[in-house]
């Protein structure tokens, strides 16, 4: 007697139907779930890009959010390493630090530029391009605003801003220390301390210490360039007048200081061949060794005041004083020909009051007025080197070198272009028409 397969294939068809029929509502209520845990998470994060706490969802801007947790699991120490958490962002070094967003940036080597994409530490606009430097430690979180924010931020944000919050006195005690070690000697160790000092008073001490040694080797000499040695300190007491008052006392200090090279030459001066042949990558012949020195300090008070009427009152006394020294050397060859040195200072005041209302009803505004000053003073020398007897009374691009003495000194910065082309970039001082030396980006 044969077997009766339809028999056997009912309950397997009464299963695939079942299942057919519970798979839908499975879907929805796992898509409901997923829905609602990312709603929960926009609406944990909290960001100021309005100059008001606002759930990241209610905030009309495009922006990217970048908290503690990240930072730290992506090794995010500087804003040069946020180019590989947000979109449309970069920081551009070559000789001098500028944000891009969305391909909108500048600023300049000079102190005296502005940048198009302005940055703000607790609300303080850092307005000179060696204050990017900062390192990003103890921090809450950065965001960063794509797009014109001059409405809320003031000037130097045509291409958007970034705002950097700093991590807030605990009350409870808490303490960290966090070190790493890499290749070429990298050492970094980072500490900090909070919690209560007293009822009424909070406190928060960090500090951070990075080293390297470097990884380009300079055969004039035989040093290595391109290391970092830098100590960085930020603390802050918080104190908790009563419900409505509270006053953040803020205050940090960075001194940093790099052997580092903007290119590595292709070309000799005038764009001849270097003697000898190009060198291997990580390889310069230098006669004066390229640095970088800043060092970075300033503080800020911040008063909140919480109104009866549900608005809040800020005010924010901001200063920052930023120190920069410089060197390089600009013929890119062992000869001693020409050479630069930079020597910048720059101190500014800011003062900020505005009202904010709350986050509740239809009508929400915020009313402000600000006050800036702003000190520059920049000492900026170009040295004609001994070696420079090998080009006089050498025509080119109608420019004659002849009328150059030696040890003449300027006291502004030759200003220089940067043109791409396939091996590297070109270098072209302005009082020369015609190229003059090609180098590789280094970085």
């Amino acid at each position: 007697m044969q077997p009766n397969n339809n028999t056997k294939l009912q309950p397997r068809l009464l299963a695939l139907l079942i299942s057919a029929w519970l798979s839908p509502a499975a879907m929805a209520q796992s898509a409901e779930t997923a829905s609602a845990d990312n709603a929960k998470r926009l609406d944990d994060v909290v960001v100021t890009a309005q100059k008001r706490s606002q759930a990241l969802e209610d905030v009309p801007i495009a922006i990217t959010v970048v908290d503690r947790d990240t930072l730290e699991k992506e090794r995010g120490r500087t804003l040069f390493d946020m180019q590989q958490l947000a979109p449309n962002f970069q920081l551009v070094k070559a000789g001098f630090n500028s944000i891009t967003i969305r391909g909108v940036g500048g600023g300049g080597r000079s102190i005296g530029f502005d940048t198009r994409a302005g940055m703000y530490l607790d609300g303080v606009y850092l307005g000179q391009s060696p204050a990017l430097n900062m390192p990003l430690f103890d921090i809450e979180q950065v965001e960063i605003l794509r797009g014109p924010q001059g409405h809320l931020f003031g000037r130097n944000t045509v291409s958007g801003a970034v705002n950097v919050t700093t991590a807030t006195p605990s009350p409870f005690f808490d303490a960290k220390l966090r070190a790493v070690y890499g290749n070429n000697d990298a050492f970094e160790g980072y500490g900090s301390v909070t919690g209560p000092i007293s009822e009424s008073v909070l406190g928060k001490i960090a500090a951070s210490y990075e080293t390297r040694d470097g990884y380009t080797r300079n055969v004039f000499n035989g040093d290595d360039l391109d290391n970092l040695d830098r100590f960085s300190t930020r603390g802050e007491l918080s104190f908790l007048v009563s419900d409505k008052l509270t006053i953040d006392v803020y205050g940090d200090y960075s001194d940093s200081e790099e052997d580092t090279i903007i290119g590595e030459p292709i070309t000799a001066f005038f764009d001849s061949p270097l003697p000898g042949g190009v060198l291997p990558d990580r390889h310069v012949d230098f006669n004066t060794t390229p640095f970088i020195n800043a060092e970075l300090y300033g503080g800020s008070v911040k008063v909140t005041y919480a109104m009866d009427s549900g608005d809040t009152l800020t005010a924010i006394s901001g200063y920052r004083n930023t120190k920069q020294q410089r060197q390089n050397d600009t013929d890119y060859r062992a000869a001693d020909i020409i050479r630069i040195n930079f020597n910048d200072k720059f101190e500014q005041f800011s003062q900020e009051l505005r009202i904010a209302s709350s986050n509740e009803g239809r009508l929400r505004y915020v009313l402000g007025v600000f006050y800036l000053n702003e000190q520059a003073d920049s000492d900026r020398r170009v040295t004609i080197g001994q070696d420079m007897s090998e080009y006089r009374n050498r025509e080119r691009g109608g420019f004659w070198f002849a009328g150059f003495r030696h040890q003449l000194a300027f006291d502004l910065e030759p200003r220089r272009a940067l043109h791409p082309r396939d091996q590297g970039h070109r270098i072209q001082p302005r009082w020369q028409p015609q190229r003059c030396v090609s180098h590789r980006d280094a970085r």
